[in-house]
C-alpha cells in the first residue's frame, strides 16, 4: 500500500471522496473523483488453484481390505467476499471530528468521518470531507445481511436505535493529502492466514499493476511405495501452505513539514528488520523497530525516504520540506480601500481566497474591501497544501469637528485633538493638545463619531459613549460630572444609527426615533419643555422614520420620512418656518416636506442636502453662510448657488462646507482662513478648497474645518487651541495633514 499523491486547489474547502465499485455508472468528471478501480466482486478474490485430483491407484480397492484407505479432500478455501453484504468508507485525519456512532475493529482512533454504504454487487461510496493534509482513507466490508441501509439508521449501536452491522473488516487503507480529489486503485490479494484482509494493496493508478503472489504448485508425486499386505499406514505428504507477505509500505504523520522540524514515519508489513535511507534531499533519520523519525535540515525541498526490508523489498515516501509561509499585510483597512497581502516561504505559486467576510482578492493578493465594516478572514495556499490565514479588520473612517476640537477614527484607532480643558479629548487629561490623543474607555472600533462645543460622543456595537463637559447633562449618563474618558450612557442604548453633539446638548436616532439630552433651554431637546435632562428624552412627534439628525447651537433639526423638521431657538430664522417664533417641539421647515437626504444645524443657521444633491440653507447670513450670493438673513430655505451636488455637508459657526465630485467647497466667514481657499476673504458663494483629493468625511467648526482626503486627515483655518492637529498652534489658510494619522 502506498501513499497517494497530492496537490492543491485555489479554493480548498471540502472535497467529495468517491469510490466507484463494479456496476456503478462512470463518473462524468473522472479527473475530479477518487475511485477504486477493478472488480471488487467475489470473483475478483484470488484463491488458490484447485488441487489436482488425487487417486491412490494403482491401489487395491478399499473393499478388498479390512483396512480402509484414509479419506482425503483438499482444505476448502476460506471465506471470500461472498460473506459480506456491504462496503463502507471512513476518513480520518487532522481537523475531522470523531464520529461517536461507530468504532471499527483494529482502528485505534476509531471512525473520524464515516460515509456511504453500498452492496458488494456494485455502487458508489461517497463522503464529503474537509480538505486538508494526511487524510487516512479506509474501506471496510460489513457482514451483516441488512440490505445496506442508510448510515443515519444503521451506523449506530443497537441501544441507540440502530442495527448491529456485525464485525467490519478493513480491506484497504491509504493516506493522502486531500486538497484535490484523488484516484484510488485496490488490488485483490488473498491471504489464507488472514482471510478477512482481502485487499492489501493500494496504489496510484499509474503504478505498475500488481499481481497476486503466486502460490507454489503442488504435485503429490511420487506416491509412497505400496504393499497391500499388511497395508502400510498412509500419510500423504502435507500440502505446502501458500506463502504471502503483505506489501511493504510506510505512512508519515504528515507529508509537508517546515525546515528544521521533524516527522514520524510508521512502517507496515514486509519482513522485519528494516533499514532506512534518504534517496534524495537532505536531512537525517532516527530509526526505530517499526518506524523512523525524519529530521529535516534547514534547506527546503522534496526529500525521498526509503525503507528496505530483510528480503530486499523497498518502499519510498516523499516529504515536502518547506520554509514556513508568512504573510505581510496590514491588520486594518478602511472600507472600499485596497491592501496588499504578500506571502513568503512555502512553495509558490500561491492562491488567495476569502474564507469569510466581504470584499474581493485577486491572484496577486490585492484585497479590496467592501463598503461593509467587519472582520475578513483571508487564506493563502501554496502548491503543496501549506496555508496561512490572515485576519483583516475593515473599518469606517470617521471625522467629527467640534467648535474648537476634532476627532477621527483612522487606521490607528479613535483620536482627538485641540481644546481639551473639559476632558473632551477623552485621553484621561483636561488639557489642550496640538497632537492627536488616543481616546480611552471606548471600544476599539466604532461606527459613529461626533464633537460638540466641549464634549464628544461615539456609537459602538454595545451602545453610546460620551466624554467631556457635562454641566448640563450632555453626556447622557444621568449625572452632571465631567469625564475625561469615554463612558457608556445609562441605560445602554442599542440600535443607534446616528448621533450629533451640539453646543451643550446631544441628539441621536435609535430604531427610527429621535432622542435628545443636555441643555434644554429654548426647547432644543424637542420634548415640549425647556428643562435640562441628563438622560435621553423622546423628541415629541419624531417616533419613527427618522433618518438624519443634527444638534446646533440653540436649536436642533432632523429628517423624518423625507421631510425636514427643526425645533428650539429661532431668533435668526434658523428653524426655517418663515417666522422668528421659537418652538419646544419639532416644526416643519418651509418648502422641505419631502426629498430631504441630510441636514446640518449650525450656531444660527441651518442647511439641508436634497436627494438630487442640491443644497438649501436658511437663518443668519451676516457673512454669506447661506451661499446664495447675498448676506441677507432668510427665514425659509434658499438654494446655494451654483447648485453643486453634495455628498457631505457641515455647518460651522458662521460658515458652511460641502463636498462635491471635484473636492470641497466652502462659503461664509473667512477671518481665519476656514474656507481653505488661501485667503481671509468672506465668500457668499461657494469657493473651492485647495489641495484636497477624494473626500470621505467633512466637518466645519468655529473658525476651522477638516476633511478625510485620500489617505489623510487634513485641516485648515484657526489653530489657537491646536485644533488643526499638526503639532503647533499656528493657523493655515490651506489644508495641512494632521500629524500621525492615516486612513
Amino acid at each position: 500500500m502506498q501513499a497517494l499523491s497530492s496537490c492543491s486547489l485555489a479554493n480548498p474547502e471540502t472535497r467529495v471522496l468517491r469510490i466507484t465499485f463494479p456496476g456503478a455508472q462512470p463518473d462524468a468528471q473522472p479527473n475530479r473523483t477518487a475511485r477504486a478501480l477493478g472488480d471488487l466482486s467475489p470473483a475478483a478474490v484470488v484463491s488458490p488453484s484447485p488441487s489436482p485430483s488425487y487417486s491412490p491407484y494403482p491401489y487395491p480397492s478399499a473393499s478388498s481390505s479390512p483396512y480402509p484407505y484414509p479419506t482425503y479432500s483438499p482444505t476448502p478455501a476460506p471465506s471470500s467476499l461472498s460473506e459480506f453484504t456491504c462496503y463502507g468508507i471512513e476518513v480520518s485525519g487532522p481537523s475531522i471530528p470523531a464520529d461517536p456512532r461507530f468504532n471499527c475493529t483494529n482502528s485505534a482512533d476509531g471512525i473520524s468521518k464515516l460515509g456511504g454504504l453500498v452492496p458488494v454487487s456494485g455502487g458508489v461510496l461517497e463522503i464529503e470531507v474537509p480538505a486538508g493534509p494526511a487524510r487516512v482513507v479506509r474501506v471496510f466490508a460489513l457482514k451483516n445481511a441488512i440490505g445496506c441501509p442508510s448510515l443515519d439508521t444503521y451506523f449506530s449501536t443497537p441501544d441507540e436505535g440502530g442495527q448491529d452491522l456485525g464485525d467490519p473488516y478493513l480491506i484497504a487503507q491509504a493516506t493522502t493529502d486531500l486538497f484535490e480529489d484523488v484516484e484510488l486503485v485496490l488490488r485483490a490479494k488473498y491471504d489464507p492466514a488472514n482471510p478477512q484482509r482481502l485487499f492489501d494493496s493500494c496504489e496510484s493508478p499509474h503504478s505498475p499493476s500488481s499481481s497476486p503472489t503466486p502460490y507454489p504448485s503442488y504435485s503429490p508425486y511420487p506416491y509412497p511405495s505400496y504393499s497391500p499386505y499388511p497395508y502400510p499406514s498412509y500419510s500423504p505428504t502435507p500440502y505446502p501452505s501458500p506463502s504471502y507477505t503483505p506489501a511493504l509500505y510506510m505512512i508519515p504523520d504528515y507529508n509537508t513539514l517546515p525546515v528544521s522540524s521533524g516527522v514520524n514515519i510508521q512502517v507496515y508489513n514486509g519482513v522485519y528488520p528494516y533499514t532506512y535511507s534518504i534517496v534524495s534531499g537532505s536531512g537525517t533519520l532516527s530509526p526505530a523497530d517499526y518506524s523512523v523519525y525524519f529530521n529535516a535540515s534547514a534547506t527546503a525541498g522534496d526529500v525521498t525516504v526509503r525503507v528496505t526490508d530483510s528480503v530486499g523489498a523497498t518502499f519510498d515516501t516523499v516529504l515536502h520540506v518547506i520554509i514556513p509561509m508568512t504573510l505581510s499585510a496590514p491588520n486594518k483597512i478602511a472600507v472600499n480601500r485596497t491592501a496588499q497581502i504578500t506571502p513568503s516561504g512555502g512553495i509558490p505559486p500561491y492562491s488567495f481566497s476569502i474564507f469569510s467576510g466581504g470584499g474581493s482578492i485577486d491572484g496577486s493578493g490585492n484585497y479590496t474591501a467592501s463598503l461593509t465594516p467587519g472582520m475578513v478572514e483571508i487564506e493563502v495556499w501554496d502548491t503543496v497544501g501549506s496555508y496561512q490565514k490572515h485576519y483583516l479588520s475593515v473599518y469606517v473612517p470617521l471625522l467629527a469637528v467640534g467648535q474648537y476640537h476634532a476627532c477621527a477614527q483612522t487606521f490607528a484607532g479613535v483620536h482627538c485633538w485641540g481644546a481639551g480643558s473639559q476632558g473632551q479629548l477623552g485621553d484621561g487629561f483636561a488639557a489642550n493638545s496640538s497632537y492627536p490623543s488616543l481616546v480611552s474607555g471606548i471600544p476599539a472600533e466604532i461606527h459613529g463619531l461626533t464633537a460638540g462645543q466641549n464634549h464628544s460622543c461615539a456609537m459602538a456595537a454595545g451602545g453610546v459613549y460620551c466624554w467631556g463637559e457635562n454641566a448640563y447633562g450632555q453626556l447622557g449618563n444621568g449625572s452632571n460630572t465631567n469625564s475625561s474618558y469615554g463612558i457608556e450612557i445609562i441605560p445602554m442604548w442599542n440600535g443607534v444609527t446616528a448621533i450629533d453633539a451640539g453646543q451643550f446638548h446631544t441628539c441621536m436616532i435609535q430604531n427610527g426615533s429621535a432622542y435628545c439630552w443636555g441643555q434644554g433651554g429654548s426647547g432644543r431637546l424637542g420634548n415640549n419643555s425647556g428643562v435640562d435632562s441628563s438622560v435621553p428624552v423622546q423628541v415629541q412627534g419624531l417616533t419613527s422614520g427618522v433618518t438624519a439628525i443634527s444638534a446646533g447651537g440653540n436649536h436642533s433639526c432632523a429628517v423624518m420620512n423625507g421631510g425636514a423638521y427643526c425645533w428650539g431657538l429661532n431668533t435668526s430664522g434658523q428653524l426655517g418656518t418663515g417666522t422668528f417664533t421659537s418652538s419646544v417641539i419639532p416644526v416643519p421647515v418651509s418648502g422641505l416636506s419631502s426629498g430631504v437626504k441630510d441636514i446640518s444645524a449650525g450656531i444660527s443657521h441651518s442647511c439641508a442636502t436634497l436627494t438630487d444633491g442640491s443644497v438649501k440653507c436658511w437663518g443668519a447670513n451676516s457673512y454669506g453662510q447661506l451661499g446664495d450670493g447675498t448676506t441677507t438673513m432668510s427665514l425659509s430655505p434658499v438654494a446655494v448657488s451654483p447648485a453643486t451636488p453634495s455628498q457631505f455637508l457641515s455647518t460651522g459657526a458662521n460658515s458652511t462646507c460641502a463636498s462635491t465630485g471635484s473636492g470641497v467647497q466652502c462659503w461664509g466667514y473667512n477671518n481665519a482662513g476656514q474656507l481653505g481657499d488661501g485667503t481671509t476673504t468672506d465668500r457668499s458663494l461657494p469657493t473651492s478648497v485647495t489641495g484636497l483629493g477624494s473626500i470621505f468625511g467633512l466637518g466645519a467648526g468655529a473658525a476651522y474645518a477638516c476633511a478625510l482626503s485620500d489617505n489623510q486627515v487634513m485641516c485648515w483655518g484657526d489653530n489657537l487651541m491646536g485644533q488643526l492637529g499638526k503639532g503647533d498652534y499656528t493657523g493655515t489658510l490651506t489644508p495641512m495633514p494632521v500629524s500621525g494619522l492615516s486612513l
